[in-house]
């Protein structure tokens, strides 16, 4: 599935892709809203979407937001003007880890549908140089797709660097339960220990702190 409000854009991406063995075109959206209709109707295996489509309903953010949370197993490629490492961020935060910037080449394209469908991450050469990583496959990075949105919550609070029982007041949770949802998001990462937490968090920068 595509998605670009730039009638140019969706025709390049058609031409591109539709010459690709093995890759048919599911269909293709020119905004948020007819995105969000058409991934109710139609089955796909990967999107392809831009991330600003102003115009018909919410973009952004709020859009993948709801993607993610209404079809959490689809493989999402964001492809992008963005230039904001803070919005890189929090796309990986939401599970979404191949990301691409229209000012690179185009023929990152299709490594990294490849890697979106087989559950790993890309980004291109411009993404990666605002978040500082190396360009291509991000190599041993492990998805945090299978997150809750409060055990991610719980994560970002915990490299805030609130302890448990502050985190506990602050959403007005249990200790025992925070510490469950804590150690459920760790299980989920293979992590054993907050030394390991720490060292994931810095290493791939999954997690936005908050302010």
């Amino acid at each position: 599935m595509l998605a670009d409000d730039h009638p140019a854009a969706l025709l390049g991406l058609r031409h591109t892709l539709g010459r690709e063995p093995g890759m048919t075109i599911a269909g293709a959206a020119r905004g948020a809203a007819e995105l969000l209709s058409a991934l109710d109707t139609v089955d796909c295996d990967v999107l392809l979407s831009d991330y600003a489509m102003p115009g018909d309903g919410q973009d952004g953010l709020p859009m993948f937001r709801h993607i993610r949370r209404h079809h959490p197993s689809l493989p999402i490629v964001v492809y992008t003007m963005i230039d904001n490492p803070a919005i890189v961020r929090l796309l990986m935060h939401e599970g979404i880890g191949c990301l691409l910037s229209k000012i690179d080449a185009i023929a990152h394209l299709v490594p990294a549908i490849h890697a979106a469908y087989s559950g790993g991450s890309y980004v291109s050469p411009a993404v990666a140089q605002l978040i500082d990583v190396s360009p291509g496959p991000l190599l041993g990075q492990r998805r945090v797709s299978a997150w809750t949105e409060r055990e991610a919550e719980i994560i970002a609070l915990y490299m805030s660097g609130l302890t448990v029982n502050e985190i506990a007041d602050v959403l007005h949770r249990t200790k025992q339960t925070v510490s469950a949802q804590k150690a459920t998001a760790m299980a989920k990462l293979g992590l054993h220990s907050d030394i390991d937490l720490i060292k994931y968090v810095i290493e791939t920068a999954v997690v936005t702190r908050p302010a």
